[in-house]
């Protein structure tokens, strides 16, 4: 899944969760 390996190449935690709410909104 492209969006899966998208966000491992985001190191920082909060950066991922601010991509995931920004997606799933």
């Amino acid at each position: 899944f492209l969006l899966l390996d998208f966000l491992s190449q985001i190191p920082a935690t909060t950066q991922y969760m601010q991509v995931i709410d920004l997606i799933f909104k």
